[in-house]
């Protein structure tokens, strides 16, 4: 009787082994078969860009804040040069061309930081050229 009982333990055992195998089988099968591979694609596609928001979002930050100060410099500008004119400390050809110079500034220093079809979109001084003057 022990020897029966030791087959049915060597059965068992193969029989495990087998739906063992067969499980990694299938699992491989999946893997290398088109659906696993566009998984696996769409898979190294989101921890890519998981990686590179991880390591480009803290310069990215600081740009954005360098972009900001400018902006509010130049807003400054813009807001004294308008004070300026409302006192008649200075005419309004003056006025047009200090703001022009300062609009200048701004599209050319954006120009390092921003994409082609913002900057296409910043034309300000030829819009100003167009008008005339701002008043």
């Amino acid at each position: 009787m022990e020897d029966g009982g030791l087959d049915d333990d060597v059965g068992s055992l193969e029989r495990r082994r087998r739906r063992r195998d067969k499980c990694v089988k299938a699992i491989i099968t999946t893997l290398f078969s088109h659906v696993g591979l566009a998984a696996l694609v769409v898979a190294y596609t989101i921890m890519g860009g998981f990686l590179f928001q991880a390591l480009e979002a803290p310069a990215e930050g600081r740009e954005k804040l360098r972009i900001k100060k400018f902006k509010m410099e130049k807003v400054e500008e813009l807001a004294q040069q308008a004070m300026l004119l409302r006192v008649n400390r200075i005419d309004r050809d003056n006025f047009t061309a200090s703001v022009h110079e300062v609009l200048y500034q701004f599209q050319r220093q954006a120009s390092f930081s921003l994409p082609v079809t913002i900057i296409m979109q910043l034309q300000i001084p030829r819009l100003l050229e167009k008008k005339g003057n701002l008043l």
